[in-house]
């Protein structure tokens, strides 16, 4: 079955938007001019010759695979999309997105008929999936496409090079496929000490040369990620895969713009005395008579507890601490000295007025990707600065 969209798309000005806080504790705001800006600087920065994979996995890193999709399909440096899994490929399909669609995870072997019916593309390093696929192919009666992964030192998915050789002559012998790509996934490209990726580098182009030399002649090679993109250009092949840096963090952020902005609002205001605990075991004290506002964002809402005492939020244009304990539903911030807080007022929890995701990564001892995915997958609400594209069938 096809997953369905989990949340409202919902464009700016719409006429409840004021009112928004009484239908949503937590939204986000995805600016889609900054995700054609992070595009078309990951394209300046590896050149004209060399096509893009967008990566739309893990919901677009939480900003919404089916909108981020269909803008994303439409600027020229992309000619493929990227995914995990064929259900997130579905997805992109069913929501009539017809761009080439790259699986780069695992598909079993119950789905892969469904992704070769949809048009996906899938990612190939066991003899069981090529034979899957062909199997696919010949009852489809069309030939079909696939990219063969290389483990060249990640040790999660792909073929080593003893497995590369044996699984192209096992090809060799099945109808209905077309080797189309060759890539492999870099462990070490956003770490101080380059060595490891320029290992990873030259084990993957002997490989891919020692292939060649045997008459096997994939068009696509690609290596290179959001890090690898900005690091090593000796990785760019004819195609890359950003990720992360088209939705605004990377490894270094050069120009990037944050595509999404988690905001929420002020449901309650009280001052409180100086020597006050505040929340949950009291592990915050007020130092002096202070305001303070709470906020209906908690962890189950993404907001990691680790965020606790820790974390600043922007209210009214200022940055101000979050105090006391993340709850499972609320949070307390400490507002004294900004002006006018009133009920109902925005709160930006990361993606402007100096607040951004590395910020929050680094306060709850995590990475830009956990923050991203984790908070922007749990809302239902997002706001779009464009229209939404209609729904087209394939």
């Amino acid at each position: 079955m096809l997953s369905k969209r989990r949340y409202l798309i919902i464009t700016k000005g719409f006429n409840f938007l004021t009112n928004l806080c009484l239908m949503n504790r937590v939204w986000t705001e995805i600016d889609f001019n900054a995700l054609r800006s992070n595009v078309e600087l990951s394209a300046r920065t590896v050149g004209k010759d060399v096509g893009i994979t967008a990566v739309v996995k893990a919901d677009a890193y939480g900003h919404g695979a089916v909108e981020i999709s269909r803008k994303l399909a439409k600027l020229p440096p992309v000619v493929m999309l990227g995914v995990s899994s064929v259900e997130e490929g579905l997805e992109i399909r069913e929501s009539g997105v017809s761009a080439p669609v790259l699986v780069m995870g695992v598909t079993q072997d119950c789905l892969v008929a469904d992704a070769v019916k949809a048009g996906l593309t899938l990612s190939v390093f066991t003899e069981n999936c090529l034979n899957s696929l062909s199997k696919a192919a010949k009852k489809s009666g069309k030939k079909v496409e696939y990219h063969l992964k290389i483990d060249t030192g990640m040790a999660r998915l792909g073929a080593t090079r003893e497995d590369v050789f044996d699984l192209m002559e096992k090809a060799r012998t099945l109808p209905g496929l077309n080797l189309a790509g060759v890539f492999t996934h870099f462990a070490h490209s956003s770490a101080s000490e380059p060595e490891p990726t320029f290992k990873q580098i030259a084990e993957f182009n002997s490989v891919v040369s020692d292939l060649e030399n045997s008459g096997v002649r994939p068009y696509f090679k690609h290596m290179a990620n959001s890090a690898a993109i900005q690091r090593f250009s000796e990785s760019f092949g004819n195609m890359v895969r950003p990720g992360i840096m088209l939705y605004g963090s990377s490894f270094e952020k050069n120009g990037l713009a944050p595509v999404m902005k988690v905001k929420t609002s002020v449901v309650r205001i009280r001052k409180i005395g100086a020597g006050k605990p505040i929340g949950y075991g009291g592990t915050f004290k007020t130092k002096k008579s202070s305001l303070l506002a709470t906020i209906p964002v908690g962890y189950k809402d993404g907001y990691y507890r680790s965020l606790s005492n820790r974390a600043r939020v922007s209210v009214n244009g200022v940055s101000v601490p979050v105090v006391g304990e993340v709850c499972m539903d609320f949070t307390t911030l400490d507002i004294t000295g900004v002006p006018q807080v009133k009920i109902g007022d925005e709160v930006i929890l990361f993606g402007g007025e100096g607040i951004f995701v590395e910020d929050v990564a680094q306060w709850a001892g995590t990475i830009p990707y956990e923050i991203m995915t984790l908070i922007g997958g749990k809302v239902r609400v997002r706001i779009s600065n464009e229209p939404a594209e209609p729904h087209q069938e394939n």
